[in-house]
């Protein structure tokens, strides 16, 4: 199943993609986000974490363990990072992920 969905960066954007400067430019973004870590300033990476996401207003599907299924539009991320689904009957529920799909 995985085969019918590898990709590459390279094969998406359509250019040709340094490898290293890739993984300098990731960690660097880590170091960034982890120094604000160190220094317990949650709120700022959370804020970024909220902008930055394309789960948000997505309809998903998220299967949890014991074939259990939550379906709903994803509509938040908590502050303990548990997305905020709003079900199909409307109802608010938080999860956290297991393995979903958009």
């Amino acid at each position: 199943m995985l085969k019918k969905r590898a990709t590459s960066l390279s094969v998406e954007a359509k250019i040709e993609i340094s490898e290293s400067e890739t993984i300098s430019n990731f960690l660097n973004e880590f170091e960034e986000i982890y120094d604000l870590f160190k220094l317990e300033q949650f709120d700022d990476i959370l804020y970024d974490w909220r902008k930055m996401s394309q789960t948000i207003g997505s309809y998903v599907e998220i299967k949890q363990p014991l074939g259990k299924v939550l379906k709903g539009t994803a509509v938040g991320i908590n502050n303990q990072g548990a997305l905020i689904l709003e079900l199909n009957n409307g109802k608010l529920k938080k999860s956290n992920l297991w393995r979903m799909h958009t």
